[in-house]
């Protein structure tokens, strides 16, 4: 989360809900985005020395905190105060051996309260999620469904270092590092108007924190519960 740390250290109107954040290229301000991730790109020699200077631009609205990723995107055009992020967290944290409905869903139940806490800290009722911001995790009815809130998915894994600012060293020699199955959780957080230092802790603090927790509480045996249960539904029904 360093990269988005320093995206969100530049924007200097703390009344923003744009959340929009100036640079100067080529002696003129240029106003970006969080959902841009623009990045300068440094390529290093296997010796994980400097090749020379920057060889160009990504665009890489990815973050990391180890190696669990959160991709940022715009829920419409409009409504820059609010992005969808999708947490991609590495099965084997998990020890998540069956990829099933049942087992995403189960995910998907786990990882809420740990958001819901966040969000009563901020909670005021007199004041609109606007002001207070706040993590929307889709909350599942009793049905065991397969939901775009939660599942699995082939996810790349992070294919280069974070250098100063937004600048990042790619390998220029080295093939990508492989993919990986990961639990994917799609939220929406609305961030708070008028409070940017409370919005930059709920980006870079409380989201990766939230993901860790939940890594480190995972209980493996009400998982194994939950997919019993869904063993011996599938087997009713092909009765």
């Amino acid at each position: 989360m360093k990269r988005l740390l320093y995206y969100l250290n530049q924007i200097n109107d703390n009344s923003t809900t744009t959340f929009r954040f100036t640079v100067i290229e080529d002696g003129y301000p240029v106003q970006k985005e969080i959902y841009d991730g623009e990045c300068g790109v440094i390529h290093l020699k296997p010796n994980g020395e400097p090749a020379g200077e920057r060889i160009g631009v990504r665009r890489e609205p990815v973050y990391w905190q180890g190696d669990t990723s959160f991709a940022f995107e715009r829920t419409d055009r409009m409504s820059l105060d609010r992005p969808m992020v999708t947490i991609a967290i590495p099965v084997d944290h998990l020890g998540v051996s069956e990829f099933t409905p049942a087992a995403a869903d189960f995910c998907l139940r786990e990882i809420k309260p740990y958001f819901d806490r966040i969000n009563a800290e901020y909670m005021n009722k007199s004041r609109p999620d606007s002001d207070n911001g706040k993590f929307y995790v889709y909350e599942p009815s009793s049905e065991v469904l397969v939901r775009n809130a939660a599942y699995f998915s082939m996810c790349p894994a992070k294919d280069y270092k974070n250098g100063r600012g937004a600048t990042i060293y790619e390998y220029e020699f080295a093939d990508p590092p492989p993919d990986r199955v990961c639990l994917c959780v799609r939220i929406e957080i609305q961030l708070p108007h008028g409070k940017l230092k409370r919005a930059k802790k709920m980006l870079v603090a409380d989201l990766p924190d939230a993901a860790e927790r939940f890594i480190k509480g995972f209980d493996h045996a009400r998982l194994r519960d939950a997919l019993t249960l869904e063993a011996k539904q599938n087997e009713i029904r092909q009765s």
